[in-house]
């Protein structure tokens, strides 16, 4: 099984329609028998897992519900699924759970015969049912893609964990007894080594055959060839069957039989007791089966060039199971190899599926003495491979790709499932995710981004005086962009970066402190404790608090039902909370801020008075009430507008009938520069937010004063070209800031 990764983007060919009509063909008829035949295999072996120790004597039923699992599963899934050609079937982390299941039962002294039959039929039928409804459930209500956020070292644990449970039910199956604490020491027997080494031999062929030739027929071919081969042995040593059964070596002869226990509903309702004694165990069987099928699906996404839908094969998979377990059958998932290896044969379209079910069918109604000659060291040596490759994957090759602690992580929950069960593996699993998001989520910077009022400016475009209080005293408003999830942790180390920038502020004091929440998902109860000392050390520290994008609901529960506290005022949008604390700013360094009328500041920019003077007898006045629009969208840009006083705003219709504010000038400006050099239509409309007077200068006058005053075009042009690169560089700044 491969581990997880991300699907790329959507496949370039087009997905076979789903539920079309299967059509047989020679590669699907082959691909189809291939796949029965080696699922019957993995069958025989995943039912001894749990059909082992003293409940050995119900392997035929096992094989049975396995068999029914691979044609119902595969079937349902095949038709329902965008990759047409894949297939399904028990696996080994699925049964191991199914395996614990049953052995608690076993252990719990239910009783010999039928009951004790239908108590474990029951349990892992009705397991696999509600498994299979709550995977369905998680499709409907499409949170498939939730799935992949399960961390990788979480995941890695569940998977690591059940591989050495496999290897452990492999080495019990082949010495015939559930290996645990109490019977660990008789593996030192020697009738249970002869048995043990050569399944051990096995696993060891298998696993690095696999590696050197990975062809979807090597593992078939050897597990033919290592039946052979012992049967040889047993030939050519004069063993006889029954006498290799009496050693262990074969399973008991048996027909492959179906225990179907809701042919009598009050039957089956009383023996449900294992079942709800076990509920825990379901729950584990659902995070193995959807971690099962997330892995397999992903990477059949990728290996094929297949577009999948994770909602859509989870809730098939949930149906497929339901299905299963009401017709006799165990849990079954997607399989990744003999998905592949039905692509590789030529399986191009669902015949392959209908072939399989079809085949698994007539295994089950007459193939039981056939695999009653599998010899105990194969089913082993194939389970011990599973397993071992299982656990080699996660719990060594793993530390590669993830950090010391997530390996630990993996270890640990390996361990709990390995000493205490799924349930505490389940458990511990829950509450290790919990605490690596949680840790994982407090290292990342709640705060976005941490500028000045001198590298962050409203879209109000000011006078040259009025910028210039701001450049040298725009440090004193400090503006942080808040992100992510803020709970107690987070607000306290918000609180504490704040507190020590107050306090260590370096030219001058902090006299505004803007907070900007337009990127916060949420705000925990217990945070709000923390921004509550944030509130009252600013206003001992003389900063005044502002506060934008906060949510209803947070802004309640932090400044209170009743309004807004001196010293914290209140925006929904962060470009009104800038121009607030520019305002603010310029009103207290009023004397600072020397205003300049308007013949004065063109004399400034354009270098003289004299120039300026000349320039102003080719303007033309314009008084503008408030609300007036100067210039609409899409009109020529056929004028420059100074603004001598007043203010206008820049706004942008989108056409989905909101009107955005792009900017705002005030008096000592320039508008509808850009358009006009460009020569383009207006991108947005100029509108008077107050009584205005503009002098505009149109594209005839303009022509006028290059033909009459060339020095005063110069100038002009001179003007606007570094009224065009300040702001520019201050973008500029601010993007390099913002990327840091």
């Amino acid at each position: 099984m491969s581990p997880p990764e991300e699907p790329h983007a959507a496949a370039t060919r087009s997905p076979e329609p789903r539920f079309a009509p299967p059509r047989l063909n020679p590669a699907g008829i082959a691909a189809g028998l291939m796949t029965a035949a080696i699922s019957s295999v993995f069958s025989l072996s995943f039912a001894a897992l749990i059909f082992s120790g003293p409940l050995a004597h119900l392997l035929p039923y096992g094989m049975g519900a396995m068999l029914i699992a691979v044609a119902v599963t595969t079937l349902i899934l095949a038709m329902a699924s965008r990759i047409p050609f894949v297939t399904a079937a028990p696996d080994s982390n699925t049964s191991t759970v199914l395996a614990s299941i049953a052995a608690q039962i076993a252990a719990g002294g239910a009783a010999a015969g039928a009951a004790q039959l239908g108590a474990v039929s029951v349990a892992l039928l009705g397991a696999t049912a509600l498994a299979g409804l709550a995977i369905f459930l998680l499709g409907a209500a499409r949170l498939g893609r939730w799935v992949r956020f399960v961390p990788f070292s979480v995941l890695g644990g569940f998977l690591a964990g059940t591989g050495l449970l496999v290897a452990r039910g492999a080495i019990g199956i082949v010495a015939g007894f559930r290996l645990d604490a109490h019977t660990l020491a008789r593996l030192a027997e020697p009738q249970i080594i002869a048995r043990v080494l050569p399944a051990i031999a096995f696993a060891a062929l298998l696993l690095t055959v696999q590696r050197l030739w990975k062809h979807p027929l090597t593992l078939p071919g050897l597990v033919v060839g290592g039946v052979a081969l012992i049967q040889a042995v047993f030939a050519a040593a004069g063993i006889s069957p029954e006498s290799a059964r009496a050693d262990g070596w074969l399973f008991p002869a048996f027909e492959i039989r179906v225990a179907w226990p809701w042919a009598d509903p009050a039957l089956a309702l009383a023996q449900a007791g294992p079942l709800l004694d076990h509920l825990v165990d379901v729950v584990a069987l659902l995070v193995v089966g959807t971690f099962a099928i997330l892995l397999n699906v992903t990477s059949l996404e990728l290996a094929t060039d297949h577009e999948t839908d994770l909602d859509l094969d989870l809730r098939a998979a949930g149906l497929a199971n339901v299905a299963s377990a009401l017709l006799g059958g165990y849990f079954g998932t997607i399989l990744y190899n003999r998905s592949l290896m039905n692509r590789r044969i030529g399986a191009r379209d669902r015949s392959s599926a209908v072939v399989t079910a079809l085949a698994s069918v007539a295994i089950l109604l007459g193939a039981g003495e056939a695999f009653a000659m599998v010899p105990t060291t194969v089913v082993g040596g194939v389970l011990l491979y599973l397993g071992a490759e299982q656990l080699v994957e996660w719990s060594v090759r793993a530390r590669k790709r993830v950090s010391r602690s997530e390996f630990l992580t993996i270890l640990l929950i390996m361990a709990m499932i390995v000493a205490f069960g799924f349930v505490t593996g389940v458990v511990l699993g829950v509450v290790v995710g919990c605490f690596t998001f949680v840790f994982n989520y407090s290292r990342v910077n709640a705060i976005k981004h941490s500028l000045t009022g001198k590298q962050l400016r409203s879209r109000l475009y000011r006078s040259a005086a009025e910028n210039a209080v701001l450049d040298a005293d725009g440090d004193s408003i400090r503006i942080l962009t808040l992100q992510g999830y803020i709970f107690f942790g987070v607000a306290d180390r918000i609180y504490r970066t704040i507190a020590e920038g107050i306090a260590r502020a370096e030219g001058g004091p902090i006299r505004f402190l803007l907070l900007d929440f337009r990127l916060v998902t949420g705000v925990d109860a217990a945070a709000v404790t923390s921004l509550s000392r944030l509130r009252t050390f600013a206003e001992r520290a003389g900063t005044r608090l502002v506060i934008t994008g906060m949510g209803a609901d947070t802004h309640r529960d932090w400044i209170g039902g009743g309004g807004e506290r001196a010293g914290v005022r209140i925006f929904d949008d962060l470009d009104p909370a800038l121009e607030w604390c520019e305002d603010a700013l310029l009103g207290e360094r009023a004397g600072a801020a020397r205003h300049h009328g308007f013949r004065e500041w063109l004399a400034d920019e354009l270098g003289g008075a004299e120039i300026a003077e000349r320039l102003v007898s080719y303007l033309v006045p314009k008084e503008a009430a408030a609300g007036e629009t100067i210039c609409r969208q899409g009109e020529d840009a056929d004028a420059i507008y100074f603004v001598e006083r007043g203010r206008i705003d820049v706004i942008l219709d989108p056409g989905d009938g909101r009107h955005l504010r792009i900017s705002s000038s005030t008096q000592c400006t320039v508008v509808g520069d850009i358009g006009y050099y460009l020569r383009v239509p207006r991108s947005a409309s100029v509108v008077a937010k107050e009584s205005a007077r503009l002098q505009v200068l149109d594209r005839a006058a303009f022509g006028r004063i290059e033909v009459e005053f060339p020095l005063v075009a110069a100038a002009l042009h001179t003007m606007i070209v570094r009224i065009l690169a300040t702001r520019l560089v201050a973008a500029n700044e601010l993007v390099a800031r913002l990327l840091r």
